[in-house]
């Protein structure tokens, strides 16, 4: 196995890959030479595309009554889903809501949870390319609120 960090591409995520609407792409590609190994980094057509996708913003958390609670989150351009989870004691576990399909879908209805809980609430988005995998965004700020 060979390991190349590449501090360029680590270090200056904003200005080291092509800007997209909702992200970064970066085109990295790997050769080898008798025992020479050179990684390469920049704009590469053809080659392995590695996303760094926005992050999506919880932008309301409201608790309906009944054990309900809706979760609104912003938007991120071509993204394919989003996951809610959510947690009843501060973060040591999570509990995964669904993945809601569509980068316009903005919004869930979560149910079934204990009244009078505190619950704490984080989304990502995911990016999935057929011959180039799967690629999720960083989990957001955590908002919250009180289950009625």
């Amino acid at each position: 196995n060979y390991k190349y960090i590449d501090t360029y591409l680590k270090d200056k995520y904003t200005d080291s890959g092509k800007e997209w609407e909702g992200g970064w792409v970066y085109y990295i590609t790997c050769m080898s030479t008798g025992d020479e190994k050179t990684a390469v980094h920049g704009p590469i057509s053809n080659k392995l595309n590695l996303y760094r996708l926005k992050n999506p913003v919880l932008t309301k958390v409201t608790a309906n009554g009944n054990g309900k609670v809706t979760v609104e989150w912003t938007h991120v351009t071509n993204t394919h889903a989003y996951e809610v989870q959510y947690t009843l004691d501060g973060g040591k576990t999570w509990i995964k809501v669904k993945e809601v399909e569509g980068e316009n879908n903005l919004k869930v209805t979560v149910t079934g949870l204990p009244k009078g809980q505190k619950v704490n609430f984080r989304i990502r988005c995911r990016k999935t390319n057929a011959n180039l995998g799967t690629t999720w965004s960083e989990y957001s700020p955590w908002k919250s609120c009180v289950v009625k």
